[in-house]
C-alpha cells in the first residue's frame, strides 16, 4: 500500500510538536496534502534532519511491468509529485533518500523513499514548517478482463500519523485533521473505509480534533473508496471510435424540425453533448426503424448508448425511449447477431460529469482477432414519450481498438 507520512525525527532533539493541522484532498487517484507543524525548541541551538516516507511499487516484483501500458507505467513509478517543505514560509532545500531494501531471496513488493531536509533551530525558537505534495494513491488495475472494459480496484490513501511521536515526548497538545472528498463525491465515487473512527462529517468535508493526544500510539489515517465510476467514464472517452474510424453513419428516418432542420440529425449522438439527441421521424414511435455504422480498420468490443433525449426531466419523460435494441454486427468473415431489453432509467440520476452508470450496453458482440465491418441497430421496441412519439437517443458509444488506417 503507498503510505505517506508526516515528519519523522531521525534523530533525537528536545524538540516538540506543539500542534499539526493536516488538510488532504482527495482526487481521483491522487491526494493532495498539505501539513503544518507548529515546533518549539526547548534546548539549545541545532540543526536537525527530518523527512515523511513515500511507499511505491518496486517494479523488480512487478513481472509484467515491461508490457504495460505508458499510462500503467506511470502508476507503477513514484507516486509523488510536487513536493515544497517551508521553514516560516521560506522554501528549503529537499533531497531523496532511498530507503535499502532487504536482501531476501524475492524482491520486496515496494520500496520506500524519504523526503528529507535540515532545519535549524536557535535556542527556545519557535519555527512553522509547512509541507505540501501530491501523492498518488495505492491501485492494482492490471489484472485481465473478461468484459470489454477494465476492471478497477479500490483506491487507498493512506497517511502515517505515529512517526510524529518522536517528537519531545510523542504527545501533542492539537492536532486537526481534515479531508476533504466532496470532488470523489461528485463523480460517484463510493466511500468504503474511513479510519480510524471519531471523525465529523460536513459537506462532504471529514474531520478529526485531537487535544494532548500520544502520537507514537497513532493508528493510522485510512481512506478506502470504489471510483469505478469515474474511471471507467474516462476509459469509454478515451477508446471510442469516432472519425476516422467510424467511416459513415446513417439512419432509416430522422425527425426534422422546420426552423431547425439538423436539429436531431444522427451527428447528435456522437457530439459529446447531453443536452442534443437523434430522434427517429417515423410515425408509428420508431419501432423498426434502423441506424446502420460502417467503420474502418477497426473492432468494435461494445455498443452503448445514452437512451432517451437527456436535456432535462420534462424533456426525458416527453419523448420516447428504445426498449429493446437487436444489434447486428458484421467482421471480415463472420456475423454476430444480440439483443437487448433496456433499463428504465430516471434522468435526475445522471451525472454529466460521469455518465458510464447511464449508459445501457450491448456486450458480446466482438470477435477476437477481425475488425469489424459495419455495425446495424433497429429499434424492436419503445417506451413512448410522455407528449411526442419521437424516440431518441442523446448519445451513443462504440468501444474497442484501432488497426492501421487504410
Amino acid at each position: 500500500m503507498n503510505a505517506t507520512g508526516n515528519i519523522r525525527m531521525i534523530r533525537e532533539t528536545s524538540i516538540s510538536l506543539e500542534e499539526e493541522m493536516l488538510r488532504i484532498v482527495m482526487e481521483g487517484d491522487w491526494a493532495a496534502v498539505r501539513a503544518e507543524y507548529h515546533l518549539v525548541n526547548r534546548g539549545s541551538g541545532t540543526t536537525v534532519a527530518y523527512g515523511f516516507p513515500i511507499d511505491y511499487v518496486n517494479p523488480a516484483w512487478c513481472n509484467d511491468c515491461d508490457e504495460l501500458s505508458e499510462e500503467d507505467k506511470v502508476k507503477a513509478g513514484k507516486p509523488l509529485r510536487d513536493v515544497r517543505i517551508e521553514l516560516d514560509g521560506e522554501p528549503m532545500t529537499i533531497r531523496e533518500l532511498i530507503e535499502p531494501a532487504s536482501e531476501a531471496a524475492e524482491p520486496p513488493p515496494s520500496l520506500r523513499t524519504w523526503v528529507v531536509t535540515d532545519l535549524t533551530f536557535g535556542e527556545a525558537q519557535r519555527r512553522v514548517v509547512t509541507v505540501t505534495y501530491r501523492v498518488r494513491n495505492r491501485l492494482d488495475d492490471w489484472a485481465w478482463s473478461n468484459r470489454f472494459d477494465p476492471a478497477f480496484s479500490p483506491r487507498k490513501f493512506r497517511y502515517l500519523l505515529s512517526p510524529s511521536g518522536n517528537w519531545g515526548d510523542g504527545r501533542i497538545p492539537k492536532l486537526s485533521i481534515s479531508i476533504d472528498i466532496s470532488a470523489l463525491k461528485d463523480l460517484g465515487a463510493t466511500i468504503k473505509t474511513i479510519k480510524p473512527a471519531g471523525y465529523t462529517s460536513d459537506d462532504d468535508i471529514l474531520r478529526w480534533q485531537f487535544v494532548n493526544y500520544d502520537l507514537s500510539k497513532a493508528p493510522d489515517l485510512q481512506i478506502e473508496y470504489d471510483d469505478d465510476v469515474r474511471l471507467l467514464s474516462q476509459y469509454v472517452a478515451q477508446h471510442r471510435l469516432l472519425t476516422p474510424r467510424l467511416a459513415s453513419a446513417q439512419a432509416s428516418s430522422t425527425l426534422v424540425t422546420p426552423a431547425q432542420p439538423g436539429r436531431h440529425d444522427i451527428s447528435k449522438m456522437f457530439d459529446g453533448d447531453l443536452d442534443t439527441a437523434w430522434c427517429e421521424g417515423a410515425a408509428d414511435g420508431g419501432a423498426g426503424q434502423t441506424l446502420t455504422f460502417e467503420f474502418n480498420s477497426a473492432g468494435v468490443e461494445a455498443v452503448g448508448i445514452v437512451n432517451g433525449y437527456t436535456k432535462n426531466q420534462d424533456v426525458f419523460q416527453g419523448n420516447g425511449r428504445i426498449k429493446r435494441l437487436d444489434a447486428t454486427a458484421v467482421y471480415e468473415r463472420d456475423t454476430r447477431q444480440v439483443s437487448a431489453t433496456l433499463p428504465q432509467r430516471d434522468v435526475r440520476q445522471l451525472n454529466r460529469r460521469a455518465i458510464a452508470p447511464f449508459i445501457d450496453w450491448l456486450e458480446d458482440i466482438s470477435l477476437l482477432y477481425q475488425y469489424t465491418r459495419k455495425v446495424e441497430l433497429t429499434i424492436a421496441d419503445v417506451h413512448p414519450g410522455a407528449r411526442h412519439s419521437d424516440t431518441c437517443i442523446s448519445e451513443i458509444y462504440f468501444v474497442g481498438f484501432s488497426g492501421p488506417e487504410e
